[in-house]
């Protein structure tokens, strides 16, 4: 049932990366049904391909700059272009400049501010002003 596992789930999007891992490997391992049932519904920072253009400008005008720059620079490219896509250009080119001049930044500190771009968008998710576009959940365009 989604409905029990969804709490528990939203739950995950906010802890630590490594101690959510670390808790899905051991649920995999008992009961591997439940893991796929939570990793399923929950939200992560690659998931913001399933919300539509309209969505991402919700998120990006939530979202601090700082987190932004960070959380970009260890995006994927599919992510980075939904981002940048939903920027303008001066918005966009300033963001690839100082992302290019930031040099090395430590891991923890992209996923920390990953996971701040992550609570935005479950929190407007959960206000039912975003709409994500999950696998189970049918969406009327």
């Amino acid at each position: 049932r989604k409905r029990g596992v969804l709490p528990v789930a939203k739950m995950l999007n906010y802890m630590e990366k490594s101690n959510v891992d670390a808790l899905m490997a051991s649920l995999n391992e008992r009961n591997p049904e439940l893991a796929n049932k939570l990793s399923d519904l929950m939200f992560v920072f690659n998931d913001l391909i399933l919300v539509d253009n309209r969505g991402i400008q919700s998120i990006l005008r939530e979202v601090s700059r700082d987190d932004l720059l960070l959380a970009i620079k260890g995006a994927n490219d599919e992510v980075k272009e939904i981002i940048y896509r939903n920027m303008s250009d001066r918005a966009r080119n300033m963001m690839e400049d100082d992302i290019e001049t930031m040099g090395p930044v430590r891991l923890s500190d992209v996923e920390k501010a990953q996971k701040a771009v992550v609570k935005v968008a479950s929190r407007l998710e959960s206000e039912g002003k975003i709409i994500v576009r999950r696998g189970w959940d049918e969406v009327v365009i």
